[in-house]
């Protein structure tokens, strides 16, 4: 339809109340997924794109999501009129590397801590008990 003599017989078919000739426009579709597996065309991923069944027919009006998370709301006709790009994942930190000596040694240290917190517990609570008497 990009055709200049095509878009001036068109304008001339609507000033004059003609029925317009019908043009053959071939449109290229490709093939997405929604997130629960049903297969769609979709002639351009843009506002104003057109978005059918696998069937051929139009899609209903309303949100649909893809299978890579984008939303895509469609309205009568099958035809795109707003498109929401998926959420990015956050960046997760790096996962630290422990070896099982590290974590060997952890323990190690946290059983001599909690012994040495056991054992002055036990100490000031003799002290305790020696002053209490005097």
């Amino acid at each position: 339809m990009s055709n200049p003599i095509d878009i001036l017989k068109q304008i001339k078919s609507i000033v004059f109340n003609e029925a317009p000739a019908a043009v053959e426009v071939e449109q290229k579709f490709d093939e997405y997924t929604l997130v629960d597996g049903t297969p769609v065309m979709i002639s351009e991923l843009v506002i104003g794109g057109v978005i059918t069944l696998a069937d051929g027919t139009a899609a209903p009006a309303g949100d649909h999501t893809l299978a890579d998370g984008a939303v895509i709301t469609v309205g009568e006709g099958g035809v795109i009129s707003n498109i929401v790009a998926p959420a990015e994942a956050p960046e997760l930190p790096p996962v630290m590397e422990v070896t099982p000596e590290e974590i060997e040694a952890a323990r190690g240290s946290m059983s001599s801590f909690a012994f040495r917190q056991e054992f002055m517990a036990s100490f000031e609570a003799a002290q305790s008990e020696i002053f209490k008497d005097e």
